[in-house]
């Protein structure tokens, strides 16, 4: 999505688009951003040295290394964008060799020996998602950088005119019920059992039917299965599995938006819930926490205090004015920090910097 958006941001300022992509998934929402965007696949083999999990694909690596090169002599581009650490190991040593600018924009910290590989010390410029990535590349790999905090589509992503009621109808979800829900892959460090264990504990607590939605995927699905029956929750948990499109879920059937991670480069589930007039709770950690303002758009709690998660949680269950008044704010707080408007503005200022 933040690829999306940085290519809809360079469209707008009139640059041509070539994106070297490994996977069709975002063909369409790129196409649609300008007639004139070229899309180009490519592999980018990985160096990766972790132990007993090194791989070395050199060959691979050198072919499209190769074919790197021979696409930017072709076309001669004002700049290589990089979006992740993984196409800087390809892009960074060919925008050396060709004298071209390349900026790569992180989205998750990573390890020491993961910057080295990736090339980035020797990148023209640097962007993170968030100031806590930053901070952390500063003291893992003493990498600099800007800050630019991902943008959301705030014309999009904005609370409902009214419910539509047949959202919570066909998952099965009572019409009466107060919605938890969490929009995140189903895998340890989102921390989803998290969620079911405290279903079980406020339900008997709250002054009408909780339910919890689980938005997404992942190797934890079947575990999350056999706990929600283990805690005699199953009736009031739904799991989705992945859908084509998160906005209905915040719009139509949640009324508190989580995120439990235990590690997030900012944390955009939190951010587009918050667009949509939900009110938020989120671990004071990572880059979660500069998504939410504690007590006035949602609220934090520590990374192990279970019990001030679920205490937090009650207040907002029990106290209707106050979910309403902390959506307003987070609404508020969305426009005028995580707009798409201020990234678009940030981004083609940086990347403008260094085609000068």
């Amino acid at each position: 999505m933040c690829l999306i958006q940085t290519a809809r941001a360079f469209a707008a300022r009139g640059w041509q688009l070539v994106v070297c992509r490994n996977h069709p998934v975002m063909d369409a929402e790129l196409l649609a951003i300008t007639p004139g965007l070229q899309l180009r696949p490519m592999e980018f083999p990985e160096l990766k040295l972790e132990g007993k999990h090194t791989e070395l694909p050199l060959v691979a690596y050198g072919r499209a290394l190769g074919e790197l090169r021979r696409l930017v002599t072709e076309l001669r581009p004002a700049l290589i964008y990089c979006s992740g650490g993984l196409p800087c190991q390809l892009a960074v040593p060919v925008a050396k060799m060709s004298r071209i600018p390349v900026l790569c924009h992180f989205h998750h910290p990573a390890i020491k020996r993961d910057y080295y590989l990736w090339g980035v010390k020797f990148a023209d410029q640097v962007i993170f998602p968030s100031q806590f990535t930053r901070a952390h590349s500063w003291r893992n790999a003493r990498l600099p950088g800007e800050v630019i905090y991902n943008g959301i589509d705030t014309t999009r992503f904005q609370p409902p005119g009214a419910r539509d009621p047949s959202w919570r109808q066909r998952l099965g979800i009572p019409g009466d019920a107060l919605v938890i829900g969490q929009v995140a892959a189903l895998i340890p460090h989102k921390r989803p059992e998290l969620l079911l264990r405290a279903l079980a504990r406020l339900a008997p607590r709250a002054p009408g039917p909780l339910h919890l939605c689980l938005v997404g995927k992942g190797a934890l699905l079947e575990p999350l299965q056999a706990l929600a029956c283990e805690l005699n929750i199953h009736t009031s948990v739904t799991i989705t599995g992945t859908v084509p499109d998160v906005l209905p879920f915040y719009q139509h059937v949640f009324d508190i938006n989580v995120l439990a991670s235990r590690m997030e480069g900012l944390g955009m589930a939190v951010l587009e819930g918050s667009a949509c007039g939900l009110p938020a709770i989120a671990t004071d950690c990572t880059g979660l926490a500069e998504t939410v303002l504690p007590e006035t758009t949602g609220f934090r709690f520590g990374l192990e205090d279970v019990e001030g998660f679920e205490a937090r949680l009650l207040q907002l269950i029990n106290d209707p004015a106050l979910r309403a008044r902390m959506g307003t704010a987070g609404r508020e707080h969305a426009l005028q920090t995580f707009a798409a408007e201020r990234y678009n503005e940030k981004i083609v200022a940086a990347a403008e910097a260094l085609m000068r």
